[in-house]
């Protein structure tokens, strides 16, 4: 718009400078040699105006170039701004699925805990009534666990005894087979 009014000023300037050379020129003494010269004085003027008006034609289109690109930039700033708040919000709901996940894997271990006591209550001790009853139940059924655990051990043993047994039966077999085949 600045460019624009520098331009408009030049040229009205220009038709003034021209018109007071034309009325200057125009002296009785030399009019036919003035009018020449005001005549391509005038011509001159003339496409300096016309080349001012194109100058003043292509400043205001980017005037308003310029004008658009404000309003587009704008628009992008707050595009630019809409998209990081939604990254924020993004992140935060990440991170609250992230503790949901956490607390539902923990509920879920809580809810398996609760179902095995559950179980334990109505299976293994059904005749406790009262805190205590379940301690001593709890005591009862561990110490039957350490005497299972033992005769596991026991038969673990046995077998593993009997297995040796096996081996040893089954190699001397195949040592007695293997001398009458060589003699």
């Amino acid at each position: 718009e600045a460019r624009a009014s520098v331009l408009c000023q030049r040229c009205e300037e220009a038709q003034q400078e021209a018109k007071e050379n034309l009325l200057r020129s125009l002296a009785p003494e030399a009019a036919s040699d003035a009018e020449e010269r005001a005549r391509q004085k005038l011509e001159d003027l003339q496409t300096v105006v016309r080349h001012q008006s194109s100058a003043l034609d292509s400043a205001r289109a980017e005037a308003r170039e310029v004008a658009e690109l404000r309003k587009v930039a704008k628009r992008l700033r707050g595009i630019k701004e809409e998209a990081q708040e939604a990254k924020e919000r993004v992140g935060r709901l990440e991170s609250m699925l992230h503790n949901m996940v956490q607390a539902e894997a923990k509920l879920r271990q809580e809810r398996d805990a609760l179902q095995d006591w559950k179980v334990t209550l109505a299976v293994g001790l059904r005749d406790s009534s009262t805190p205590s009853d379940v301690i001593d139940a709890f005591k009862a059924l561990r110490e039957h666990n350490l005497v299972l655990e033992g005769q596991l051990a026991t038969w673990q043993e046995k077998a593993k005894h009997r297995e040796r047994e096996a081996k040893e039966s089954e190699e001397g077999r195949k040592g007695e087979e293997g001398a009458r085949q060589r003699a």
